[in-house]
């Protein structure tokens, strides 16, 4: 561990310092167990890169251990609170750039050509935004290597779920076309400030060596609205549910894609509904 992460504030020693409280409505939990913080950079950045991305950097304890595996790192934290607290704390560090910005704007596509590769991005993300920024990072996926997010674990166990399970759903699929999902280990809620409700679990979202579609191509357009018609009535078979989305002859195209119309959304793998985007 490095002088700095060894001798980095504990999250409560910071938010007194700096005479702040935890934004419940933002989703904000501090994480400042070292050896928990250095599991986590090591299962992000496990060797050294150019630059990296974190997303929602907080109060900076991810960031410092972060700061050891990377040649440059941009620090995201939209919080005008927070922001200073970082550039007090880890301004004058050797490569590290804070963006005060929200997560789910920025031009990731530029972020990584600046930073150079394919840089990894990590974080810990409240619940609310999971969702709409993973949507964000697939259409820059190509530009960008492993993500590495904790988030609550009902969250991870849907991300990484197989076709067939209730809680394989859209967001799932739509990811399936990129990226392999990985749950690495949990997190007890107990090892934030303040606790929150539920546990946490690591997980790691690789680039798939061949997507199965090609990114922003007219077929992954395709696939998209086919997944997001899908599931919209997840109760229903396959053929009235795209029917209600807009596809008339839904049955036969299904049976010409080699898929039973009365199957449900959820029994599909992203590349059953590429084969159907095809058909």
């Amino acid at each position: 561990m490095s002088p700095l992460a060894e001798g980095y504030p504990p999250p409560r020693q910071l938010l007194d310092r700096h005479g702040l409280h935890p934004k419940h409505s933002w989703g904000q939990n501090f994480l400042g167990d070292p050896g928990l913080l250095e599991r986590i950079a090591a299962a992000a950045i496990p060797e050294p890169v150019p630059g990296a991305i974190e997303i929602g950097a907080g109060l900076g304890h991810l960031t410092a251990r972060l700061l050891d595996r990377c040649e440059r790192l941009v620090a995201i934290e939209r919080d005008r609170e927070l922001a200073p607290v970082l550039q007090a704390e880890l301004g004058a560090q050797p490569g590290f750039e804070l963006c005060e910005d929200n997560a789910l704007t920025v031009d990731y596509p530029a972020l990584a050509v600046r930073l150079g590769g394919r840089p990894p991005v990590v974080g810990n993300l409240p619940y609310q935004i999971v969702g709409p920024l993973l949507f964000v990072l697939l259409q820059a996926t190509n530009r960008l290597g492993d993500w590495t997010f904790l988030v609550q674990r009902e969250v991870a166990q849907r991300l990484s779920a197989s076709p067939g399970g209730t809680v394989y759903g859209a967001l799932t699929a739509h990811l399936g076309l990129q990226r392999r999902a990985r749950a690495l280990f949990p997190v007890h809620r107990a090892a934030f400030l303040p606790p929150p409700r539920v546990d946490s679990l690591l997980i790691r979202l690789e680039p798939l060596e061949q997507p199965l579609v090609a990114p922003g191509s007219d077929l992954a357009a395709r696939v998209h609205r086919l997944i997001d018609a899908g599931f919209a009535q997840r109760r229903k078979t396959l053929a009235n549910s795209l029917r209600a989305g807009g596809w008339d002859d839904a049955a036969r195209r299904l049976s010409a894609a080699g898929i039973d119309p009365t199957r449900r959304a959820e029994t599909l793998a992203p590349l059953d509904f590429v084969r159907l985007a095809e058909a």
